[in-house]
């Protein structure tokens, strides 16, 4: 999955963790938030119904003072009214709670039936009203029995509502309790004044029945005014409510207490001080500070959870806000870090130039541009020449560099609306808008002379060259894949036609191409159908003329056109990158042979295989040839593997790594074609190599005196003073035999000696051979149809004459 996709997928999964999360919080929220809302109604629903307890308590003293005197009806049906506008607060209050808590349904009912039960006992004072004045003075007890039934059941659902606030608020529930407390506290002192009022009414001494009840209701007024007094320190508590505590206990509790203690000396014989009314207006006074800590307390609580509610309001107006915060901040962010993305995805990550998708992009428009207003451009295909060279030489760090130079070069040269990509590694690709050829090949030699000017890299000053091909739309192609063809296939021909320079596609091209790609299809069909076979040319010691080993040499017999000599595939090979498994091939195909002259008694023969430049630095070159010696059983000694001494000098130090490790393994090395190239002494020396060859441009042109033979003559001194055997390849003559032997060569190989053949046919040869001028070349050693000149052989030291010859794939 690309990149860009992965990204949205993971974009898409964290929004929907983050709506996920802002949900399940706001859900909480709004949760806790019914439950607050919930409270305020239920705190409302309480405080209402604890106001009834007051307005019954004056009705109860009312009723009392009623049936007593007359006269105080009217003032009792005045506080009745109050009553029931109270009691109608509490019910509406309640139904606004039921609505909101279902579960509240009982509290609605059981307020109803303490609405009854007041209506029941307003009945019964009426009743007793109707009566003579003896009578309704005798039911004044039972009518504040009923009474004070009414306010503990008034009392017990408060408590009850109360304890179901616990959950919510801290705060609240601390204001609700001491509201509760204050509400019994009310209750019990007007249960209480109620019957002193009794008693000053009636003018009569306490009976102990009476002196038991007032001393009950004094100990729950102390019991719960302590507990007020507890609630005093609460932590929850506001400062306003510990100042309405302070004022009860002055205006309420002291004020009382005097008030009990006038009245108290007085119970024994019934001469209370005042009368019933003035008693009654007094105690009333006192009750003032208990109603105000009461309502304070609500108020308080229903603060308190007005303000929670307030900041959980605030909370979800802030997630919410946040959340499409957050959410709009990914958006932004997954669009900068797409066109990011895209951007990289688009352009060469070294250079920055558009790459191959962003250029098939643009070709795409450039295309259907041009189809549409019958115009033309061209796609030139530029390649460096030898850039490869710079990266050895000065590492890729320095390679990079020039590459970053040369493409600013490119982009200065051409106009702001042509497109540069970077197609490879030293590949780029131009999409020139122009009307006329000509034009087109103007720019192709600005670009030429431009790359060629040399760039200062880390104190190197470096070349380079270039090679460009140039396709034109629609001429030379009307899709992309045709124009990139064409233009490649140009490119190509400008570097084999000497580089650093440009060329038009023709048709003609083509044609080199499609046979190109036969020949690779061919190659890979002769491996897998083993039409490869190998021939060996014999090499000689040069003191002796005896047969000391051969170098394998590589045929192909076509099926069709007979035997391809090297010169006409290897190059191919070595382009498709073939030449590997190829050389793998040979390397198991003469080690398998050599070893079975071996067990034909000829163990004094090696046998020496050519390595190609790719085949050398391959990876496993070292494994290969391990693996390949220990499955035929073949002693190291007896294989010798050549490189030129130009493949040997394009990496020196890997060279010598690998050249130093195969000889630790115990196989022969030899540096062949040397003389050609330009060794340094210092790494030659370091090479564990066995021996040299001696390159067959020398050897053919050598005459006494001639430049060529001091060159030879010099090779050979070379090869004593570095303890390495002297092989002479492209002998053709006998002088040159004579003049290579009597100059100390120790192994001669050519023509002249004998041509290469097939394995049987040459052990037949070798085995009839005394000395090789015997032995002419026609009798035995040449295969017809297939005069090949021969590869390359190694050689061995001096003081191993035995040391066999070499096998090669050219």
């Amino acid at each position: 999955m690309p990149v860009r996709n992965w990204l949205g997928f993971a974009l898409l999964l964290i929004k929907l963790v983050v709506i996920g999360l802002a949900g399940a919080l706001c859900w909480r929220t709004v949760g806790q938030m019914g439950e607050l809302d919930t409270s305020l109604a239920r705190i409302q629903a309480i405080k209402a119904l604890a106001n009834i307890q007051g307005y019954i308590a004056s009705e109860r003293g009312a009723s009392t003072l009623a049936l007593s005197d007359a006269a105080a009806v009217p003032h009792l049906h005045a506080v009745r009214k109050e009553t029931d506008a109270a009691v109608t607060t509490a019910l509406a209050r309640v139904d606004v709670l039921v609505s909101r808590d279902k579960g509240s349904a009982g509290l609605l009912a059981r307020s109803k039936a303490v609405a009854a039960k007041l209506a029941a006992s307003r009945g019964f004072c009426d009743e007793q009203l109707n009566r003579p004045p003896g009578q309704r003075r005798a039911a004044a007890p039972r009518m504040v029995d009923l009474m004070i039934g009414v306010n503990a059941e008034v009392t017990w659902l408060v408590r009850s509502e109360v304890d179901l606030l616990s959950s919510v608020d801290g705060p609240a529930y601390a204001s609700s309790q001491i509201a509760g407390q204050a509400g019994i506290l009310r209750t019990v002192a007007g249960e209480q004044a109620g019957l002193l009022q009794q008693l000053v009414v009636d003018a009569r001494p306490v009976s102990a029945a009476d002196k038991d009840d007032f001393l009950v209701y004094e100990g729950q007024l102390r019991q719960v005014w302590a507990g007020i007094l507890a609630s005093r320190s609460d932590r929850w508590i506001a400062p306003s409510l510990v100042e309405a505590i302070d004022n009860v206990k002055i205006r309420f509790m002291d004020r009382y207490e005097t008030l009990k203690r006038q009245l108290a000396p007085h119970f024994s014989d019934g001469a209370f001080p005042m009368t019933g009314p003035a008693y009654r207006e007094r105690a009333q006074a006192t009750y003032q500070p208990i109603i105000a800590l009461r309502d304070a307390a609500y108020d308080a609580a229903l603060d308190d959870i007005s303000l929670a509610y307030g900041r959980l309001r605030a909370w979800l107006i802030a997630s919410v806000v946040a959340t499409v915060l957050t959410l709009l901040a990914l958006r932004i962010i997954f669009l900068r870090v797409n066109r990011k993305l895209t951007g990289l995805a688009m352009h060469d990550a070294l250079i920055g130039l558009p790459n191959r998708l962003l250029l098939e992009g643009r070709l795409a428009q450039t295309m259907e541009r041009a189809k549409r207003n019958g115009d033309h451009f061209a796609v030139m295909f530029l390649d460096l020449d030898d850039f490869k060279a710079v990266n050895d030489a000065c590492g890729h760090h320095a390679g990079d560099q020039l590459l970053i130079a040369i493409a600013r070069r490119i982009s200065d040269t051409v106009r702001l609306q042509d497109t540069v990509a970077r197609v490879g590694g030293d590949e780029f690709v131009l999409l020139v808008e122009s009307k006329e050829p000509q034009d087109v090949a103007i720019i192709a030699q600005k670009l030429i002379e431009a790359v060629d000017h040399p760039i200062t890299i880390a104190n190197h000053e470096l070349r380079v060259t270039a090679s460009i091909g140039i396709a034109i739309y629609p001429w030379n192609g009307t899709t992309q894949h045709a124009l990139m063809t064409s233009a490649d296939t140009a490119m190509y021909h400008a570097k084999q036609q000497g580089k650093n320079s440009y060329r038009f596609y023709d048709a003609m091209m083509n044609s080199d191409v499609q046979d190109q790609l036969s020949m690779v299809k061919a190659l890979r069909n002769a491996l897998a159908g083993h039409e490869f076979e190998l021939h060996y040319q014999p090499k000689f010691l040069a003191s002796a003329g005896t047969v000391v080993g051969a170098e394998a040499l590589l045929r192909w017999r076509h099926p069709e056109r007979g035997y391809v000599t090297p010169d006409g595939f290897m190059p191919v090979a070595e382009k498709s990158g073939l030449i590997v498994p190829i050389g793998a091939w040979v390397l198991d195909e003469a080690c398998r042979q050599m070893a079975r002259w071996h067990d034909d008694g000829r163990e004094d023969w090696s046998i020496a295989v050519n390595l190609s430049p790719l085949q050398f630095f391959h990876a496993g070159l070292v494994d290969s040839v391990r693996d390949t010696l220990h499955r035929h059983g073949l002693r190291p000694g007896s294989l010798t593997l050549e490189i030129t001494e130009a493949t040997a000098m394009r990496d020196p130090e890997a060279s010598v790594a690998i050249l130093n490790h195969l000889a630790g393994m115990g196989v022969s090395i030899s540096i062949d074609d040397f003389g050609t190239g330009y060794s340094s002494l210092l790494y030659l020396k370091r090479i564990a190599a066995a021996e040299l060859k001696i390159d067959r441009g020398f050897v053919a042109a050598l005459a006494h005196g001639t430049e060529n033979a001091t060159i030879v003559t010099a090779i050979v001194a070379l090869g004593r003073i570095l303890r390495m055997n002297i092989v002479a390849e492209g002998v053709e003559t006998a002088f040159q035999q004579a003049f290579l032997t009597d100059l100390g060569c120790h192994v001669l190989q050519g023509y002249f000696l004998g041509r290469p053949l097939p394995g049987a046919l040459f052990y037949a040869a070798a085995g009839s051979v005394a000395r090789p001028q015997d032995m002419p070349p026609e009798t035995g050693w040449e295969l017809p149809g297939c005069a090949d000149r021969p590869g390359p052989m190694p050689a061995q030291r001096p003081d191993s004459p035995q040391r066999p010859a070499s096998t090669s794939i050219t």
